[in-house]
């Protein structure tokens, strides 16, 4: 399981391999925290926050660190994972 994160100082997203969905949105946190981003800082696409399985978006985690599902086509609904 792969999450798309901002790698802010290099100006480009890559994707982070992490355990499930708690280490994703632990990473996504940290990388917001430690480089200090903005909601519109962290946003390079409408693709980062996204959550892999191989190469199918499996959850999304917003800004704010909530998880959400997504349809078929990987878009975020407005359906809360709770961990």
């Amino acid at each position: 399981m792969k999450v798309l994160v901002n790698n802010y100082l290099a100006e480009k997203e890559e994707k982070v391999e992490v355990k499930d969905l708690q280490e994703a949105r632990s990473v996504i946190k940290k990388i917001i925290d430690e480089n200090c981003l903005g909601a519109s800082d962290w946003y390079l696409s409408g693709k980062t926050g996204n959550v892999y399985e191989g190469e199918k978006v499996i959850a999304h985690i917003s800004y704010n660190g909530r998880v959400w599902e997504v349809d078929t086509d990987g878009k975020q609904i407005n359906k809360e994972i709770i961990l």
